[in-house]
C-alpha cells in the first residue's frame, strides 16, 4: 500500500478519496464550459492563471514544510 500507515486510511477510505478526484474534476469540466462560452478564451486563460498563482502563492506561505 501506498499510504503510510501512521495516516489511519483503510482501503475504503483511499477508493473514495480516489474517486472523489476525478468526480469533481469532470463536473468543473462542465461547469467551466458554461462559463467559457459567457466570457471570452483570453478571460477565461487570464483568470485560470491568476487563480492559479494565488493557490500557489498561498499555498506556499500556508503549507510550509521547511522552517
Amino acid at each position: 500500500m501506498v499510504a503510510s500507515p501512521a495516516l489511519g486510511l483503510d482501503i475504503t477510505s483511499i477508493g473514495v478519496i480516489t474517486s472523489i478526484f476525478p468526480l469533481c474534476y469532470g463536473c468543473s469540466k462542465f461547469v467551466s464550459g458554461v462559463v467559457g462560452d459567457v466570457l471570452s478564451p483570453s478571460i477565461m486563460l487570464g483568470g485560470g492563471l491568476i487563480a492559479t498563482g494565488m493557490v500557489c502563492y498561498d499555498a506556499q506561505i500556508h503549507l510550509s514544510y521547511f522552517p
